[in-house]
């Protein structure tokens, strides 16, 4: 059975934030604890943990959006990093590359799965074919919540979506027909409105953030599980 724990990661409940994980790869800034690594690794049902920064940060979620088949990094990163996510990328089979474009915060407007990327319009048309390239899905610019930041109003896995509770009747039947995955609104972290701040998640498993409450965990459960 799927389990389902709440975490902070440097003492911080937005643990969407600063960790993404997919399929088997989990990436986390360092200085992590190791009793955190080794609930996550438990929890998510992952072998693989890399640690890094992002734009000299530690906000990985924020900046970094990957599926099974690529990892997109915005053009802030330093010569450093992109060398170790080029060398993760070539040990775990991802394309990597890194969008040049006006927007840096890939996590907070790209929501992908291995299905398909919905992407904020903001994007210019060479980036979007990056990312489509990158990720090696087809691409749909769009606003969901009428906001174009579409990796933070919005939570995937392959089985389950997770919207910010503004979300509408056709903002939620877009995701199940782009996605194809069961979809349901939740707040996270004691009533925050976006789930993508407040979620780590595999189709085996979650972490949520500490203050997350017993009915948001539960829904949580229920969209993803």
């Amino acid at each position: 059975m799927p389990d389902i724990v709440r975490v902070t990661i440097k003492g911080n409940e937005n643990v969407g934030l600063f960790a993404t994980v997919w399929d088997n790869l989990l990436i986390i800034p360092p200085e992590t604890k190791p009793s955190t690594i080794s609930l996550l690794k438990e929890t998510l049902q992952v072998e693989n943990v890399e640690q890094t920064t992002i734009a000299e940060t530690s906000l990985l979620g924020i900046f970094v959006v990957m599926n099974r088949s690529g990892i997109v990094l915005p053009h802030t990163i330093t010569p450093h990093e992109l060398a170790f996510f080029k060398s993760i990328g070539k040990q775990y089979g991802r394309n990597v590359s890194v969008v040049s474009d006006t927007i840096t915060a890939m996590g907070n407007t790209i929501l992908a799965t291995d299905k398909k990327a919905i992407v904020s319009p903001n994007f210019s048309k060479e980036a979007i074919e990056i990312i489509s390239d990158t990720l090696d899905v087809e691409t749909v610019p769009e606003l969901l919540v009428s906001s174009p930041l579409v990796g933070s109003v919005a939570y995937s896995t392959s089985k389950g979506t997770l919207l910010h509770p503004l979300a509408t009747r056709d903002d939620i039947h877009f995701i199940e027909h782009e996605l194809g995955t069961q979809v349901d609104i939740t707040t996270v972290n004691r009533g925050v409105p976006y789930p993508h701040s407040g979620i780590i998640a595999t189709p085996r498993g979650a972490a949520v953030g500490s203050s997350t409450t017993g009915p948001e965990t539960l829904r949580i459960y229920q969209v993803l599980f």
